[in-house]
């Protein structure tokens, strides 16, 4: 499916795409405005009936059926504003940072789902949680043995989608080794622990650094076989490679890159380790295949003088988000470590079928033939926004089929059509 708007630029550049928009709502002489942030706000009257639907996006995809509607001429539709955000290089949408109070819609559809088949009805609330703490260095205990532990070899998979499958996360059974073995010998010193590279992402890789005496060399390879082996019968059919090794580097622990940490210091940071909840905590009682409320311990980083860690909470009941927020506070006040609380989205559901579901369902059925899958989004998603900013919202999540990366043309076609049929046609027939 040809538009006469993205034919020569490239479509994974959001300024691009963006500017394609500009274009296609001054060609209708549409109010069009870009924001110093790259969301471009779009608005085209009714020309049926005084409802007003909000159209929003970051994809190519999304972007593309905008431009389709706004260029629409022969539908009857309600007021639509359209809203084009972008992503920058953490992935944080700049729809954050636009002016809500310029929205006049209570009925949003984003247009960012990544199939045709499910339209996304509500979403788990989201909040990431950042612990820091200063970290003093000391002088090795004397016959300190410079040792290293790595786990790895685990599955991994996505924070939300994949949580329910019980993945073992690397630096949680990092934090659990380190645990055991602190409690059997109490004078050990870290020097550091690192695992974890992307937000979205269960760890498959934590390796420790730490000094331990010299005479319980035996002691700790035992201790590492026994916990090796408890890993292959834990997680035998969920992570079969799960694997832990521990070398002896021929370091100098004078070196700074070997200076530990205080054994007080070891304590607190380890027992925080072991007892930060991670995975899923309960399901939803009306799924049995879906979490409702979960957290993954996803990246945790030592420096010279600092040590930071970074969680992620979801959940589909706001109370439970709150709870386990509450429980990792109080967790880390014990352990004497800085707790600060990112970007706190609430869940987002409707108590009963939305007009704007049932609208959307009767369009692609009466386009395609076939039903739609209503689900609900385990992780993130963009309305989440528009929720926290504004009241009393009905709101869907649709999208297009997409192959390596890229959207069908195929369903391109038909989610236009579709889209185009609902304000159409079951648009007019009353208001919610």
């Amino acid at each position: 499916m040809k538009s006469p708007y993205f034919l020569n630029g490239d479509l994974k550049d959001a300024s691009y795409l963006a500017s394609q928009i500009v274009q296609a709502a001054a060609d209708q002489n549409l109010f069009v405005e870009q924001d110093p942030y790259g969301n471009v706000f779009v608005r085209k009257p009714a020309n049926q009936n005084r409802m007003s639907v909000l159209l929003h996006g970051y994809t190519y995809a999304a972007a593309f059926l905008m431009t389709e509607l706004i260029c629409a001429s022969k539908i009857h539709c309600p007021e639509l504003e359209f809203l084009f955000s972008t992503r920058d290089h953490m992935n944080r949408s700049s729809a954050r940072d636009f002016d809500m109070s310029q929205i006049r819609s209570r009925l949003v559809i984003n247009l960012d789902a990544e199939t045709e088949e499910e339209i996304i009805s509500s979403c788990a609330g989201f909040v990431r949680l950042v612990f820091e703490t200063e970290i003093m260095r000391s002088q090795p205990m004397r016959g300190a043995l410079p040792v290293q532990v790595r786990i790895f070899g685990l599955k991994g998979g996505h924070s939300a989608r994949d949580i329910q499958k019980g993945h073992a996360n690397a630096i949680k059974l990092m934090g659990e080794f380190l645990f055991d073995w602190y409690n059997y010998s109490v004078d050990t010193q870290l020097v550091s622990v690192n695992g974890g590279l992307f937000t979205n992402s269960i760890p498959t890789e934590c390796t420790a650094r730490l000094l331990i005496r010299e005479d319980l060399k035996e002691n700790f390879e035992r201790g590492c076989w026994w916990f090796g082996e408890d890993l292959n019968q834990r997680f035998a059919s969920i992570d079969p490679d799960a694997r832990i090794e521990v070398t002896f580097p021929s370091a100098n622990t004078e070196d700074d890159t070997w200076r530990p940490m205080p054994v007080d210091e070891t304590g607190r940071i380890i027992s925080f380790l072991n007892l930060c909840p991670n995975g899923a905590i309960n399901m939803l009682q009306e799924s049995e295949n879906q979490v409702e409320t979960s957290c993954n311990i996803r990246n945790v980083v030592t420096e010279m003088d600092r040590w930071r860690l970074f969680t992620s909470i979801r959940s589909f009941d706001d109370s439970k988000k709150n709870a386990l927020r509450d429980e990792f506070e109080l967790l880390a006040e014990l352990n004497r470590i800085g707790f600060t609380s990112i970007g706190d989205f609430p869940s987002w559901k409707h108590e009963n079928v939305s007009n704007m579901q049932n609208r959307y369902e009767q369009a692609y059925k009466y386009c395609t033939g076939r039903p739609v899958k209503v689900v609900a989004a385990p992780e993130e998603q963009e309305l989440m926004l528009f929720f926290q900013a504004m009241r009393d919202l009905e709101a869907i999540c649709v999208g297009v089929n997409t192959k390596d990366g890229r959207p069908e043309t195929e369903s391109l076609e038909r989610i236009s059509k579709v889209l185009k049929t609902m304000f159409d046609r079951f648009f007019n027939k009353q208001t919610p």
